[in-house]
């Protein structure tokens, strides 16, 4: 069991760089920019929470005071995430969305 667990988190940390590279990449690029830039951030939130996953996982976090934070910060980072899936189909259903 040991070993899948290990596979896991693995998956998961390869998931967040995979999320930061696809992030970035739609963040800058020419196509359609206002509504890749929101999936842009939505990748980006999404990739920032499975690192933060991981790295609790790992018990990267030294004091209480890191490991408190470190539980806190998944909690705020999906708070923006329902608005953003709205703004990006807004703006990619609308050519015209201004925000």
């Amino acid at each position: 069991m040991r070993e899948l667990s290990g596979f896991l988190t693995t998956i998961i940390l390869l998931g967040a760089v995979q999320g930061l590279i696809a992030g970035i990449l739609l963040f800058f690029s020419a196509r359609n920019r206002r509504a890749n830039r929101f999936l842009a951030w939505i990748i980006f939130l999404i990739a920032l929470a499975c690192f933060d996953l991981y790295s609790i996982h790992k018990d990267w976090y030294g004091s209480d005071l890191l490991r408190f934070l470190g539980v806190l910060v998944p909690l705020v980072i999906f708070m923006p995430v329902g608005p953003l899936i709205w703004f990006y189909v807004r703006a990619s259903l609308d050519p015209g969305f201004v925000m």
